[in-house]
């Protein structure tokens, strides 16, 4: 990594970050060959050296990497550019509003053919206008969510070929096996209308024009700016749309932060949002222009605004409270408020009946008329304490006598729900604490990240799920829901400007949050504890069961070597996330298996097929003819194997062997995933409480990489027994002493 870093500086050059037109003459300029952009270049900027490119995809390349500092593009390509890539922005400034329309042969049929269309554009030009407004208003441009105009031809006046580029979003691109955009939605109708049937042929930009000169193609639509230079070579319709030519710049990285102090100032800039979360829809409900970024839990978004990786993320009174307890460097822009979200229990579809669900209504309608739920929201947003430690927790005596109810939740949001001192505490842990305190029941609690929750309710891993889940359409054609026991005002959140800088005293404090404060280091020793479970079980279990399957296998029986060979391939071609959650949640559905075993089970399975495998190939590095003269030496079949080949094998399968340890190690990061708090999970629950992730990360990586050195002490301890290299000749001639 230093070397690399080392090399990228050594190669880097200093760079020009035009911020207007009049800067732009003299740089080095980008053009999409046989564009009017060329002519437009050269006529606007005469002193800039030009370099030709095929597709917009290379151009947006050749600005990142540094091969060109400007080019001109059609505002909207340019704008979806920007959104894609962090380092690309524009100047907003049009040289040329330009009209754009088809193009057909200069023929009596090309002529015939562009006055048909040009005439249809005038007859239709409503319609038209609504297929433009569609495509061009996708704020955050995903196409595949815009409805496609799907005519039925009939093909009674013959089939119109026609060539488009492939790459011209979002009026001509390849989408799959067909064609979609703005142009392809306008020729669509123009044939349903014209009764003609439709051949589209994608190819380079510049060569969409060649197709129509040569008679290839009738009619050529690729964002075709209208000229008299062009005009002599092909015939032109009315143009259906107009489009701006701006100049795409790169983004300078050292521009100094923008500290937003409005809501009103956010549309256009990137929205962290939690996968599973509503934050997406209300983002674009309230930002059509932001960019979308993902992330996995509350922690991580704010993080991302803290860092600049974001602008702002959408954030409940709540979290924003919570936050206030651990640091001062976000605030909410009250002045713009993003709606209400209205949080709901999650029950299985179909459980409106239940007894269960009619109680939890009756409890949430109780304790809204007499103002209880009212009265343990306001604690939880009590603004006299300076900490959620110091709020008075409800943990009364469940006395289970009418069962035992398993509740899901993600144990990463405070103040909703987040393992403090005592275990589980929140907002949510005491409404379902004061529900099972009042109906007789015990909570069986279960911890996942908020986007396994839904999972855990509709496979029946869980009773309910609580967790301030918001309670929305979509979500409800999949789960019930209770009527709203919670409502939190959301509002965007943004970095505030700190002058605090990073000292000997903000690491003494960081390390106190993460592991003294509230003895979080228990913790991260109960993580670890869990992840050497994990690992210790599945590693003796998994290599016993690996040699057991490879002795079955070994004399050739054709059914097991089929069976086992293609598990081994199938394991070896799935992620171990996937099997993770097909074992949990599918496999053992059903079952009240708790979440550390199926891991040990999937990661047992996963290291005997690879014990299996890595056997199966070492013994056959082995000469066959060691073991025909161990058997002609009067040695039985299985002395041979064990006392000539299995040692000699030793040699390839146990470095090998090291290896599938290792990455198993590593792989166990991921059972978090199926609510186990292993070493990685607990790290992500202590980020969601100190909203920090310096410290929580570097310990867990140093645990990691104390463990990986340990098992390749004792895995190389025992290679030595096996390699003669290794060991002294006293060593090696031992066991032949008399």
């Amino acid at each position: 990594m230093v070397a690399m870093s080392l090399l990228a500086g050594c190669g880097k050059q200093d760079r020009p970050y035009p911020t207007s037109i009049e800067e732009l003459n003299g740089l080095r300029a980008g053009v999409l060959l046989g564009s009017i952009c060329d002519q437009l270049t050269k006529e606007n900027f005469p002193d800039s050296e030009i370099s030709y490119f095929n597709t917009n995809a290379d151009l947006c390349e050749a600005l990142i990497s540094n091969k060109v500092d400007y080019f001109l593009l059609d505002t909207f390509v340019v704008d979806m550019m920007s959104y894609e890539n962090e380092g690309v922005t524009k100047i907003d400034y049009s040289l040329m509003d330009q009209p754009i329309g088809i193009a057909t042969q200069k023929s009596e049929k090309g002529a015939r053919l562009a006055a048909e269309y040009s005439e249809f554009i005038k007859n239709n030009k409503e319609e038209i206008d609504k297929i433009v407004n569609k495509w061009l208003s996708q704020g955050d441009y995903d196409y595949d969510s815009v409805e496609k105009y799907q005519p039925k031809l009939t093909g009674e006046n013959g089939t119109l070929n026609v060539s488009v580029s492939a790459t011209t979003v979002p009026f001509t691109y390849a989408d799959g096996d067909t064609f979609n955009g703005i142009e392809m939605d306008i020729i669509r109708m123009f044939c349903e209308e014209a009764g003609y049937n439709l051949h589209v042929e994608g190819t380079d930009f510049s060569s969409v024009i060649a197709a129509v000169t040569s008679g290839k193609s009738d009619i050529g639509a690729c964002c075709i700016t209208i000229t008299e230079e062009r005009a002599k070579s092909v015939n032109f319709s009315e143009p259906h749309t107009y489009v701006g030519l701006i100049p795409a710049v790169a983004k300078n990285p050292n521009l100094e932060r923008i500290y937003y102090t409005s809501g009103n100032q956010l549309d256009g800039t990137r929205s962290a949002c939690v996968v599973g979360m509503i934050d997406d829809t209300i983002t674009a409900e309230n930002y059509p222009n932001a960019k979308i970024l993902y992330y996995n839990n509350t922690a991580d978004t704010v993080k991302a605004v803290q860092t600049n990786k974001a602008d702002f993320s959408i954030a409940d009174e709540f979290t924003a409270y919570a936050l206030g307890f651990e640091s001062d460097d976000t605030k909410l822009l009250k002045d713009k408020k993003l709606g209400a979200q209205k949080s709901g229990v999650v029950f299985p579809k179909g459980s409106k009946d239940t007894k269960l669900y009619k109680q939890f209504q009756e409890f949430i309608a109780k304790h809204k008329a007499d103002g209880k739920l009212k009265e343990i929201k306001a604690k939880w947003l009590d603004g006299s304490v300076n900490d959620v430690s110091e709020i008075e927790k409800f943990h009364p005596d469940l006395t289970g006598e009418n069962g035992t109810i398993r509740i899901g939740t993600d144990p990463a949001s405070t103040p909703i729900s987040y393992m403090g001192e005592d275990g589980l505490e929140g907002l949510d842990i005491e409404i379902a604490n004061l529900f099972a305190y009042e109906y007789g029941y015990d909570i069986d609690w279960f911890t996942a990240d908020f986007s396994g929750l839904l999972p855990a309710v509709a496979s029946g891993k869980v009773d309910l799920a609580m967790s301030c889940i918001a309670i929305t359409e979509e979500r409800a054609k999949a789960v019930d829901f209770t009527d709203p026991y919670v409502v939190a005002n959301l509002y965007p959140l943004v970095a505030k400007e700190n002058k605090t800088g990073f000292g000997l005293e903000s690491i003494k404090e960081g390390f106190n949050r993460t592991f003294v404060k509230e003895d979080r280091w228990k913790m991260v020793l109960s993580g670890l504890g869990y992840t050497f479970r994990i690992m210790i079980v599945s590693t003796i279990i998994g290599t016993l069961l690996g040699f057991l399957v490879y002795l079955l296998c070994r004399k050739g029986n054709r059914l097991a070597n089929k069976f086992f060979d293609g598990f081994s391939w199938l394991m070896a071609g799935l992620p171990m996330v996937v099997v993770l959650m097909i074992v949990y949640y599918i496999v053992f559905g059903n079952s009240d298996l708790t979440g550390a075993t199926v891991a040990t089970i999937a990661f047992t399975v996963s290291l005997m097929l690879s014990v299996y495998s890595m056997l199966k190939t070492a013994v056959k590095s082995i000469d066959i003819g060691q073991i025909e003269g161990a058997l002609s030496l009067g040695f039985t079949d299985f002395q041979a194997f064990s006392r000539i080949v299995l040692p000699q094998s030793m040699t390839q399968f146990i470095p090998n062997y090291m290896d599938e340890l290792i990455e198993m190690l590593k792989g166990t990061a991921i059972v978090g995933y199926i609510a186990v708090q292993d070493l990685t999970k607990v790290s992500d629950v202590i980020r969601a409480r100190t909203y920090d992730a310096f410290f929580p990360l570097i310990a867990t990586a140093l645990i990691y990489l104390v463990i990986v050195v340990l098992i390749t002490i004792i895995v190389k301890s025992i290679f030595k027994r096996y390699q003669p290299k290794l060991r002294s000749d006293e060593q090696v001639l031992k066991k032949f002493k008399i």
